[in-house]
């Protein structure tokens, strides 16, 4: 069976569905640069800015373990830039009804998957956490196979298996009940993540939306549920979390590097596809597990390396 969803040939128009009436500008029309250069350049701001973010909360949950105020810190951000570029003249139409249920599951498993995802990292190393979220392009590929967005090709069926073989390898083996809390986090953000990877993938390839209408839609909506989330969270500390100068500036960086994350990932399934976005960051989870053995001094066993 051929693949529907070619991995790196991502055409916008929307070929399953010519009927659709909903329209929307592209801040861009002509291309200025070559298909494979501005692939490359979408994984490239992909993958350096999803690593940085990582390891710089992680500093942060060391002395100020809040994960929903730092996930609403980078969704604020980011609708700081959706604003600016609203400002800046590009107009959106109205959202259809079809449209907007989308991007009501999207905010909401977007910001599970923050919250979820920052609360592991109070719990467990970065080393575990990449070798678990290794197993996210298989939950990816089944959500959208069970959504009947795509359908997979021998070989990349064969790609998943392996991959799914290798977090085998890498998380079986004995897990310190103290860490089980973490465990379920990351299981919980990664489930949500790869819902949130299916429909956004829908929504810019199937239904044609431009990656700035979406987020234009998409981002005061995650940033009003992890408000709400931030607030609970700091009501429930017995005095109120004050982050400290280092700290200070880990926030800041964490804020700065939200919009480069969020336009880097809308990038990469625009011009490829959602599951490739998914097998790229394979890699680079294997690249922080390495960074964080060598800078970090986490402990890494050799059957989770060999995974």
């Amino acid at each position: 069976m051929q693949s529907n969803v070619p991995l790196l040939n991502a055409p916008l128009e929307n070929e399953n569905n010519p009927e659709d009436t909903h329209t929307h500008r592209s801040p861009n029309k002509s291309r200025r640069l070559p298909q494979w250069l501005e692939t490359c350049a979408c994984c490239a701001l992909f993958l350096l800015a999803g690593s940085t973010i990582i390891v710089v909360n992680k500093q942060i949950f060391r002395t100020f373990p809040c994960p929903s105020v730092i996930s609403w810190v980078g969704t604020f951000s980011t609708c700081m830039v959706v604003c600016l570029q609203r400002r800046a003249g590009d107009v959106f139409p109205p959202l259809t009804p079809e449209h907007a249920w989308h991007v009501v599951a999207m905010a909401a498993t977007t910001a599970a998957t923050m919250y979820f995802g920052n609360r592991a990292y109070i719990d467990l190393s970065v080393s575990f956490i990449q070798i678990v979220k290794g197993f996210n392009p298989v939950q990816t590929a089944l959500v959208m196979y069970c959504l009947g967005i795509s359908s997979y090709s021998p070989c990349e069926v064969a790609c998943l298996v392996a991959v799914s073989v290798g977090v085998s390898v890498a998380v079986f083996g004995p897990i310190r009940v103290r860490s089980m809390d973490g465990l379920a986090c990351i299981l919980v953000a990664s489930t949500a993540e790869s819902i949130r990877v299916a429909l956004q993938h829908k929504m810019i390839k199937n239904m044609s939306m431009h990656h700035a209408e979406l987020q234009y839609y998409l981002s005061p909506l995650v940033c009003a549920m992890l408000f709400v989330s931030a607030a609970v969270e700091l009501n429930s500390f017995a005095s109120f979390p004050v982050p400290d100068a280092s700290c200070q500036i880990y926030i800041a960086a964490s804020a700065v590097l939200g919009p480069a994350v969020t336009l880097g990932s809308s990038l990469v399934i625009e011009h490829t596809s959602g599951v490739f976005m998914k097998l790229l960051t394979v890699g680079r989870n294997a690249a922080l597990v390495l960074f964080c053995a060598l800078t970090l001094s986490e402990h890494i066993k050799y059957q989770e390396l060999a995974g």
